[in-house]
């Protein structure tokens, strides 16, 4: 019975600057936009977290990564895709949190990632 679900939802956008750091004036090194909903309504609250992660650094300008997983505090997530350098990308980002204060919210992330680089010259 669709009456007796629960309706109280939540979505929000993410876009979270990718810096090189935790220290303030960090090389910003790229961007993580997406979207996140609450997908759970008992303890512990989960969001389910979809990410465009893109490159500005000289190292992989442009090339993404598509992310997907679930927002606890820490955690994993799994690398679906990527474009430019990341062509064919698979892999897990492990994330967690090491500053958590009202509207400054710091995420340590390690990137594993396994990938084809695309042939630029086809």
């Amino acid at each position: 019975d669709l009456a007796k679900l629960p309706s109280q939802s939540q979505a929000t956008v993410a876009d979270w600057s990718i810096v090189a750091g935790p220290e303030p004036g960090a090389r910003i090194a790229g961007r993580a936009q997406g979207i996140l909903f609450q997908s759970s309504h008992a303890e512990p609250i989960l969001w389910t977290t979809i990410l465009n992660l893109k490159f500005n650094n000289e190292t992989f300008p442009g090339s993404t990564l598509q992310v997907m997983g679930f927002l606890p505090t820490d955690g994993d997530w799994s690398i679906i895709g990527g474009t430019g350098e990341f062509h064919l990308a698979r892999g897990t980002i492990s994330h967690k949190v090491v500053r958590d204060a009202p509207g400054d919210r710091l995420y340590e992330i390690y990137i594993h990632v396994y990938y084809t680089p695309k042939d630029q010259n086809k």
